[in-house]
């Protein structure tokens, strides 16, 4: 993006990212919620689906956006991925399980997969066929 863009600019399109973030979750989770019927599992596997469904929309989300930006790819998917996060966190200490290391440990995967997906973006290149 060029560095004339103000800053309610690139605050729409953390947000626009964030949104696409939240729709892979939905998705990702609604899937595993038909896997999980279709297969009679068990409750116990929850915890694991959904942090599997956060990760991936971080992941994409982040992707998506260093893909935009083509810059600072690292710090692109840590703030992309803390839009997910952060709700993560606060229903953590809502429910008073902010402390127990399995919560920590989503939500460091969450972020680790922002950062992921940040570097993976801004690594990739657009294809531009070219004739020679």
């Amino acid at each position: 993006m060029s560095e004339s863009r103000g800053f309610p600019a690139e605050l729409l399109s953390f947000a626009l990212f964030g949104a696409l973030g939240v729709v892979v979750t939905a998705a990702a989770l609604a899937g595993f919620a038909q896997l999980m019927a279709g297969q009679g599992c068990s409750g116990s596997v929850v915890p694991v689906l959904a942090t599997a469904a956060v990760c991936m929309g971080s992941l994409l989300c982040a992707l998506a956006a260093a893909f935009r930006k083509k810059v600072r790819g690292l710090l692109t998917g840590l703030l992309q991925s803390t839009f997910l996060a952060v709700p993560l966190a606060l229903s953590a200490v809502w429910n008073g399980t902010a402390a127990a290391p399995a919560v920590v440990c989503r939500i460091l995967a969450v972020l680790l997969c922002g950062c992921i997906g940040g570097l993976l973006g801004v690594t990739l290149r657009s294809r531009r066929h070219t004739l020679r």
